[in-house]
């Protein structure tokens, strides 16, 4: 099968589609790059590529000509569905089972498809996520309630929000915002922890997996697109913990403060179904197919457990290392093994090993003026970030994925 061939399009244009596909399936750089470079070489053409959360550049040369193409990008959230779809695209375009035409259908196929979940079921999952992350934060039977409500009230607001000029960018504190009135306003009428309710009700929006992507990619060398993130991941922080001391205020100052309740958790029992509500969770929110609800819920049991096993191994420190080289592990091998893409396993895994809520609770210690406590948490956020990025790199050095993606 002949790929380059003038009545099938342009090549050069292909590898650019392809590339903003992957761009908007909320791939890393160093995926992107490389997805790229294997598509081009497969196609028949010679470029050099480079990818930011906001930019995807492509110079292509033949003989002494040059050709740069420049398409400008908002970072994009996780879609594992498109995911998976461009790993069998770039498959057959490596198994010569797709011609350029075929391959630029299906790129249309894959961009245009409608949502998979509607905007009730995404609510739903917004409630059902934080529900989930209270039981994971040794809530009780009150706080994941009024968690799950949070969480859903969060959930109405971001359609609310996306169709709002100018106002996209303030959903996150204004999510903040609520989520912390809400829990000092409930815990007047019910005894809750308020700090627990609002992470918990908060955990979708919690950066942590954009911070471990940033040093991810600052560990591969991808300075530009590793800086660009890792400053979207502090701006989101720093956001959020605005809208939460914002507030809190309010609530103190409608109902005072509220008494110290202690936290007992809910035992193992409640975290096995926690898991099981977190992946079904996951799923929808990382727009996956039904039909990986498994491969999610094995990645969560694959986190929760590995960095439980790391810490009575080698301590707290070493934990998340342990947690993230199990889970990139079981990713190559389901990579290798079914032909999915490796990012099925290691992305809601990491969600639960990230340490988004570490990093919450620095800020909000420097809001309330504990310099102290708040730069010993900034330093365990960081500590345990480079803890999963090594643990991931030490994977793909003991098992490569067999794919590029």
């Amino acid at each position: 099968m002949t790929l380059i061939d003038g009545r099938h399009g342009d090549p050069e244009n292909l590898v650019m589609r392809f590339g903003s596909a992957l761009h908007s399936a909320g791939s890393a750089a160093h995926k992107i790059e490389l997805g790229m470079t294997v598509a081009a070489r497969r196609i028949g053409v010679e470029g050099q590529f480079f990818s930011t959360p906001t930019n995807l550049t492509a110079s292509f040369s033949q003989g002494n000509q040059e050709r740069t193409l420049m398409r400008r990008a908002d970072p994009a959230d996780i879609n594992l569905e498109r995911m998976s779809e461009l790993t069998d695209l770039l498959d057959d375009l490596q198994q010569d089972r797709l011609d350029l035409a075929t391959a630029d259908k299906r790129i249309d196929e894959i961009e245009d498809r409608p949502a998979r979940y509607s905007t009730a079921v995404t609510t739903l999952a917004f409630s059902l996520a934080s529900g989930s992350a209270a039981v994971f934060l040794k809530g009780g039977v009150r706080e994941v309630w009024v968690s799950c409500l949070v969480g859903l009230m969060i959930g109405l607001l971001a359609p609310i929000v996306a169709r709002l000029p100018n106002a996209t960018r303030l959903f996150e504190p204004l999510s903040a915002f609520v989520a912390a009135a809400m829990a000092g306003g409930i815990a007047h009428l019910v005894p809750i922890e308020p700090l627990v309710v609002t992470l918990a009700g908060l955990i979708v929006l919690l950066p942590g997996l954009t911070l471990t992507v940033a040093v991810t990619e600052l560990a591969t060398r991808h300075l530009v697109s590793g800086s660009a993130r890792l400053a979207g991941a502090l701006i989101a922080f720093f956001g959020l913990a605005f809208g939460v001391v914002a507030g809190s205020r309010l609530a103190i100052r409608l109902t005072g403060a509220t008494p110290v309740i202690e936290l007992v958790g809910l035992g193992r029992g409640a975290e096995l179904l926690a898991l099981l509500g977190a992946a079904a969770a996951f799923t929808v929110l990382f727009r996956a197919r039904p039909r990986d609800y498994g491969w999610i819920l094995l990645a969560g049991f694959l986190a929760a457990y590995g960095v439980r096993f790391g810490h009575h191994a080698l301590g707290s420190e070493l934990g998340p290392f342990i947690g993230a080289l199990i889970v990139g592990v079981s990713g190559n091998i389901i990579a290798r093994w079914r032909g999915r893409p490796a990012a099925l396993i290691h992305i809601p895994g990491l969600i639960l090993l990230v340490p988004g809520s570490l990093g919450f609770r620095s800020l909000t210690f420097l809001a309330a003026e504990d310099v102290l406590s708040g730069v010993q948490s900034a330093f365990e956020t960081s500590f345990a970030a480079m803890a999963l990025v090594m643990g991931m790199l030490m994977a793909n050095m003991v098992l490569p994925p067999r794919g590029v993606l």
